[in-house]
């Protein structure tokens, strides 16, 4: 297989992706909703923090990014649960579908209402699978990735 076509993240990115945050932002105070741009971001801001080229086609290769070592990297991001009192993720949240494409280790991100990262942590990919065993859905909760990770951000 070729390698993907990737994506620096440049500053005009990042620009880009402030302006998104602030109109999700207005969005969900007018109208309680959430635009549905957490994965995105949280891949934009993820791999500016820790120096990987995001992957063009993420669907098509089944992971998001490419670390400076050429691993590939599905990253799972959640945002808080606005309005409900809580600054960061609860345990009880799921990450979404882990790909069964080849990858070498999956980062999660979790980010703060206002989109702020707040920590990361790594997996490798034999901890995941073992993880999601007998697991239809090929998800696992923030608090069991936590527990197979290791914290790596901040």
């Amino acid at each position: 297989m070729k390698n993907p076509e990737t994506i620096r993240v440049t500053p005009e990115i990042r620009d880009v992706v402030r302006r998104v945050v602030t109109l999700a932002l207005e969005f969900e105070d007018l109208t309680g909703r959430k635009l549905g741009v957490s994965a995105n971001v949280g891949e934009v801001v993820v791999a500016k923090e820790l120096g990987l080229r995001l992957v063009r086609s993420d669907i098509e290769q089944g992971y998001d990014a490419i670390d400076k070592s050429g691993r590939k990297v599905q990253i799972k991001v959640r945002r808080s649960e606005a309005g409900r009192g809580r600054e960061i993720p609860t345990g009880r949240s799921r990450t979404s579908r882990f790909s069964e494409h080849p990858y070498h280790y999956a980062l999660l991100a979790t980010l703060t209402r206002d989109y702020r990262l707040h920590e990361i942590y790594k997996a490798n990919r034999s901890s995941i699978e073992a993880a999601l065993k007998g697991r239809k859905r090929r998800t696992l909760s923030i608090g069991k990735f936590r527990s197979i990770g290791k914290r790596i951000y901040p």
